[in-house]
Formats: C-alpha cells, sequence, structure tokens
C-alpha cells in the first residue's frame, strides 16, 4: 500500500520538510489553571495532613512500582498523613485540548509519612497527572508516580492511611476492575492498534519515532523529563518488547486520551547495556490531529523487581567511529525522519512539518544560492493549503547518502497529485534534498521542480524569481 495515498494533502510541487516549532508560545489559560490547581493541592495537603477524596486521581500507579489501581470518584476514601512537607517543581503543562483537557509533568520533594507507615526522606519522584474539566472545575483523571534516580519512592501504603478512624482501618479499601470501566470504543480500539503498530516497528525496525510534534518524556532510567523531537529517532540493536494490558482512558472524547499499560520483553537502546528483564509502567497521552492520534507525553516507570533501561554509556566508553562514514541506505531513520515530515505536510499539519527542522534552517527552490529562511517556506506550504482541497503522494522514491565525513543527505522523487478548491487537478514530479543535522532536525532543503501551467492559486511558482 502507498505509505501517503490516504494522508490529506501534500504539496503540490515538491513538499519537503521543514519546520521547527517554537515551544515558547505564550502560556494558555489551561496550563495556567492546571499548574495553579497542582500548587493548591499541594498546599492544602501540607496544612491539613491529608489529601481529600476529591482531589485524588481515578487511575493510579503508585511509586512502589505497583500495578494501575482504579478507585471511582464516587468511592474514594481521604488519605491521611502523619508528616507532609512535600513541594511540586519545574511544573510543564501540556494542553491536550484548550479548556477541557490537560498533563502535567513535574517533580514531587521532600519527606512524607502515611499514617500507620514509616517516614519516607528523600522522597523525590516524578509525577504525570491528566487533568480534565468538568461542572465541579479542574479534577486529576489519572497519576502516574516513579523515583528519579537517587531519590525514594513509597514502598507501601498503609490501610490505616486511607481511613478515618482504626474501626475503618480493619475494611481493606476496595480496588475496582478497571476493564469494567472502560467500554471497548472506536477510539479505544483505534489507539490500542496503534500502539500495537509502534512496539511492531520497534521490534521490525529496531528504532522509533516521536509524536508529530514532538514529545515530553519521563524514561525509565529514572532521569529527567526530555523533550524528543518529532524526528528524533532512539536506535534500539535489541527489543522483544511488547505492550500488555492496555487500558484506554478518555479525556475528551474522540478528542483526546490516555493509555496506561505495561511493556515486557528484552530491549537495549543503542549506548546502553542489555536489559533482559525489562518491565515497565506506562502512561501515554494522546490527542487527535488533522485526522490521526499523535502521542504528547510519555511516563515509562520499572515494575517493582523489574528493569527499566539504563543511562547510556559515556563518550569515552564509546568504540571510535571508522575513518570513512561514506554509506548508502533506502531504509533508515533519515528516511523515516523524511518520510514523516511528508506525511504531516500531506495532512496540512505545516506546524508539525515545521517542527521538522533546525531553528535556523534554509531552503531553496528552483534557483541556486537563493537560501531563505524556512518560515518563508512554511507559510508558503501553509497558503497552499489553504487553496487545496485534497492532496495525495501518487508515487515516491528515498535514498540516503553518507558522505566520508560522515554528512548526511536524504533525497526524494516524489509525484503529487493536488485537487484545488477551484476544481483544477494538478499532477506533477519534483525532486528535493534535505540535508540532516544534529538530532536528525533538517538544516537545509533545495528543491526542482517544474512551475509552468501551475493553476492560479498555487503559491509555488512565485519562487521562480525569489517573488513573496
Amino acid at each position: 500500500m502507498n505509505r501517503f495515498a490516504r494522508t490529506p494533502g501534500i504539496v503540490s510541487a515538491l513538499l519537503a520538510a521543514t519546520c521547527v516549532v517554537n515551544f515558547a508560545s505564550s502560556q494558555s489559560d489551561t496550563a495556567t489553571e492546571v499548574r495553579q490547581r497542582i500548587i493548591e493541592s499541594y498546599n492544602h495537603s501540607r496544612q491539613a495532613l491529608k489529601l481529600d477524596a476529591v482531589h485524588a486521581p481515578e487511575f493510579q500507579l503508585n511509586s512502589n512500582g505497583s500495578l494501575l489501581k482504579y478507585v471511582p470518584r464516587e468511592s474514594a476514601t481521604t488519605v491521611y498523613f502523619e508528616h507532609f512537607d512535600l513541594v511540586p517543581s519545574n511544573i510543564h503543562v501540556t494542553t491536550l485540548v484548550e479548556g477541557k483537557a490537560a498533563v502535567a509533568m513535574f517533580y514531587s520533594e521532600g519527606d512524607v509519612q502515611f499514617r500507620g507507615g514509616p517516614m519516607v526522606r528523600g522522597y523525590r519522584t516524578r509525577v504525570s497527572q491528566t487533568w480534565t474539566k468538568g461542572e465541579d472545575g479542574w479534577m486529576m483523571k489519572t497519576a502516574h508516580y516513579s523515583p528519579m534516580t537517587g531519590g525514594e519512592g513509597v514502598k507501601v501504603f498503609p490501610q490505616a492511611s486511607m481511613s478515618k478512624s482504626e474501626d475503618d482501618a480493619k475494611v481493606a479499601p476496595i480496588i475496582y476492575s478497571t476493564r469494567d470501566a472502560l467500554p471497548d470504543s472506536e477510539m479505544a480500539q483505534n489507539l490500542k492498534q496503534r500502539i500495537d503498530f509502534v512496539f511492531g516497528y520497534w521490534r521490525k525496525k529496531n528504532r522509533g519515532l516521536a509524536g508529530a510534534n514532538g514529545t515530553h518524556v519521563f524514561n525509565s532510567n529514572g532521569g529527567m523529563l526530555a523533550h524528543v523531537s518529532p524526528i528524533q529517532a532512539v536506535e534500539f540493536p535489541v527489543s522483544t518488547v511488547r505492550p500488555r494490558d492496555i487500558h484506554i482512558i478518555p479525556l475528551v472524547d474522540g478528542e483526546a486520551a490516555v493509555a496506561v499499560y505495561y511493556a515486557e520483553g528484552s530491549l537495549q537502546v543503542k549506548g546502553g547495556s542489555l536489559v533482559p528483564n525489562y518491565r515497565t509502567r506506562v502512561t501515554q497521552t494522546f490527542v487527535k490531529e488533522f485526522g490521526r492520534w499523535h502521542c504528547k507525553t510519555e511516563h515509562w516507570s520499572k515494575l517493582a523487581g523489574a528493569e527499566g533501561v539504563k543511562p547510556n554509556r559515556v563518550a569515552v566508553e564509546m568504540e571510535a567511529a571508522p575513518a570513512d562514514k561514506s554509506g548508502y541506505s533506502k531504509d533508515c531513520k533519515e528516511i523515516d525522519a523524511v518520510m514523516h515530515s511528508v506525511r504531516m505536510y500531506v495532512g496540512g499539519n505545516i506546524d508539525a512539518w515545521r517542527a521538522c527542522y533546525a531553528k535556523d534552517a534554509e531552503w531553496t527552490h528552483n534557483e541556486w544560492g537563493a537560501n531563505r529562511p524556512i518560515d518563508e517556506l512554511a507559510d508558503i506550504h501553509r497558503r497552499f493549503h489553504e487553496a487545496a482541497e485534497e492532496v495525495q503522494v501518487v508515487n515516491y522514491n528515498f535514498e540516503c547518502v553518507t558522505t566520508k565525513d560522515g554528512t548526511k543527505k536524504v533525497n526524494a522523487w516524489i509525484k503529487f497529485r493536488a485537487k484545488y478548491k477551484s476544481g483544477e487537478i494538478d499532477e506533477r514530479c519534483g525532486a528535493f534534498s534535505v540535508l540532516i543535522g544534529e538530532e536528525n532536525l533538517f538544516t537545509y532543503e533545495v528543491a526542482m521542480y517544474d512551475t509552468a501551467n501551475m493553476p492560479g492559486a498555487a503559491p509555488y511558482s512565485e519562487q521562480d524569481k525569489g517573488d513573496k
């Protein structure tokens, strides 16, 4: 099957990949409100030495490496503390649907003691929480806690901490079946299929890619929050990992959801050691953009008694690179990256397309030496999609060439078919090449294509003379 054919719209002449997203965008009302809600919740727990049931998540992965817990809002109990001085820090909020859903990722540090349990000093965890807004304001839907490297989580949650009296403490809290609460909707089926496909891709290709605009990730090595660009591939010399017990939790029906599941097998990340007992808990958030589901955040943490990935070896431990780095490939992570940018372009997601390019990337089409900022090309692509009704890739060919010094270029030949809102249909071929830079981002694009007889609504013929 054509890997592009069903993706809406691609540029009429060359398409390209370019576009780096500015992640320092203005703060949304949703992000501000969710951040404030987290701070207020921690302040309340410090003052009242309790976590009210209304403030607790319904679905939770605790910092002791335990399995998923589900307690419906109406059945939740208040959690009591003997001591609580935890403080949230570096709260990063990703808005999933403005005014409706968001995910917060941050650190929680301090000392804590649950009623009936031991004092935990040096409690330092990574936290991911999803929030939805309803009639009662922002409520926490899911939470994932995991210790930072060198920090402590909670080993056990004493039963007495979840009761108001000694008599109540004799009755164990009820943990409900997650599956009973999550109907197998079309959205759930689609996301489960997507997750299965990604792990299958890992096993087959020994590499992966991030989401459309990149993802924010807590890795299972206990490290700090990382941002992975949309084309920054992670390579796996060994991967037999498969997902298990995938739970899809709706946040906004048809628009945003959380996936919570387990992953197990053997895994080796390039530069790191083999982990034969890799078993982790995974929380991922997804949003639907331009008709496709994209992963926005990930939180990986090892199950109790198992292992996550190990930190990569330092550079001095790596094998010396060969003097001659030249090479040729038709199947590699660099081609994956360019094909990803093409799909984003075809789908009209120009922000995601732009995220594939370095901040200072340049381009030139049909004219040597007329280098211009990549953001100008992004604007041209947006104007094209405003005029186009549908765009398809009819045929394509990609190759990656590496020169002796290690410089990588991906060359592509693509035939596009564009149907304009005016009713005009345009088919033409183009050849383009992108230079691959650090973190797999594109630093330069050059393209050649015939602009003769292009429809009047096509903005690409303007480039012949450098006009805007």
